[in-house]
Formats: C-alpha cells, sequence, structure tokens
C-alpha cells in the first residue's frame, strides 16, 4: 500500500513537472498593441540602479536592462524618471 502510494505520488510530481516545462517553452504573445509607447518608469535617487551622471543623462543598471527586453518585444519605449512613491 505504502509504495503504490508513494509511486503514485512521485508519478504525479514528474508528470507536473514535465508539464511545467513544456507550458514554459510556449513564446507568450507581446502585451503591447503596434503604435503604443511604453514608459520605463526609474528612480535617479538609487545609484548605481538609476542616476543621473556628470553630463545630466539619466544612467544606471535599471536602465541598461530594459531597452533590451523591450526590444526583443518590438515595443517602442521612452525613460520617464519618478520616484517609488508614485
Amino acid at each position: 500500500m505504502r509504495k503504490s502510494f508513494s509511486k503514485l505520488v512521485t508519478g504525479f510530481l514528474l508528470t507536473a513537472f514535465f508539464c511545467s516545462l513544456f507550458i514554459g517553452m510556449i513564446p507568450a504573445p507581446s502585451a503591447f498593441s503596434a503604435g503604443e509607447t511604453f514608459t520605463v518608469g526609474f528612480d535617479a535617487e538609487f545609484p548605481p540602479y538609476g542616476y543621473k551622471d556628470e553630463n545630466g543623462e539619466y544612467v544606471g543598471f535599471d536602465l541598461e536592462m530594459q531597452p533590451p527586453r523591450l526590444d526583443a518585444q518590438k515595443a517602442a519605449h521612452r525613460l520617464g524618471q519618478q520616484g517609488y512613491g508614485a
């Protein structure tokens, strides 16, 4: 009885695991409509994530990571400086 129950649980867990792998391989549709502009919001008060450099431009880790992600989804984007309390 105990062995058959453990086999049943093991089979269920393996099935769930492989199903989650296959579901993860399905490409997600783009969340953006054609012509829509996505605003990347950030706070310029937290270096190295977002700050104003000596040239007065916003730079930082958060800003460097967003454009490649949005380009992959073919989404137009712009930067929008805002605080975390917004």
